[in-house]
């Protein structure tokens, strides 16, 4: 008995350390120069978020499956690498090509009714708006569909640590394909990200620290109709 039970205490030991490998790698630009300032997101928690330093070195104790890698004017980059991976060389690519650059709300002519915190969101007839607060955060929906099957486009803000600004791991983990890009708002910046899951619905998630606006597990029609209100955003200066 005393040996079963050994043998399972090492096989826990081995797991848990297997997985909790430390990464350590460079982040380069395309151009071959070191990127210092690169913040580096080997999961959702706050505690364990790195920096590359002037040489553009990083050191991860430990991380999960999805690391996710955030400078200014760059392109935002997802990886997904095993979890005992212990060598990764990173390169960034100059936001400028594919940004998406939102106006100013105080230079849009658009007078309907906006939801939303610095970035700012249309609501339509169609939608349903709902909107609250809890002890350190805000937050608001816009619904779509009829009541028994209605979903949501939902945002938090007003609150330092509400969000990260990165999406859920399971969502880029089970994506058969995502994209990403950078958004860009006088000194505002942060992510888009969008993707197709393997069971054939969609998700999407933009967002910077503080900030997030997100949907998941829509059909193709149900995601256009909350692209078109997002792709209408304007920022609050």
């Amino acid at each position: 008995m005393k040996i079963v039970t050994l043998t399972l205490v090492a096989i826990l030991y081995l797991a848990v350390n297997s997985s909790a490998a430390e990464l350590k790698g460079t982040v380069k630009s395309t151009a071959g120069k070191p990127l210092a300032e690169v913040f580096i997101y080997p999961n959702r928690s706050l505690n364990d978020i790195a920096e590359t330093d002037d040489n553009g070195f990083f050191s991860l104790p430990r991380h999960s499956r999805v690391i996710f890698f955030r400078r200014a004017g760059f392109r935002p980059l997802t990886k997904i690498v095993d979890e005992s991976t212990t060598s990764l060389d990173v390169v960034l690519e100059e936001a400028t090509a594919t940004e998406w650059l939102i106006p100013s709300c105080s230079s849009t002519r658009d007078s309907e009714k906006r939801v939303g915190f610095s970035l700012r969101l249309s609501t339509t007839k169609e939608g349903t708006v709902h909107e609250g607060s809890d002890i350190d955060y805000s937050y608001f929906s816009i619904g779509y569909g009829p009541k028994e099957n209605r979903v949501w486009l939902k945002g938090i803000g007003q609150g330092s640590y509400a969000t990260l600004g990165v999406p859920p791991e399971e969502w880029v983990l089970h994506a058969k394909e995502f994209t990403e890009r950078s958004y860009r708002s006088g000194k505002a910046e942060g992510a888009d990200m969008r993707g197709r899951s393997v069971d054939g619905t969609y998700w999407r998630y933009i967002g910077r620290f503080g900030e997030s606006v997100e949907y998941s597990g829509l059909t193709e029609e149900q995601a256009a109709f909350f692209d078109r209100i997002i792709d209408k955003a304007c920022m609050k200066q």
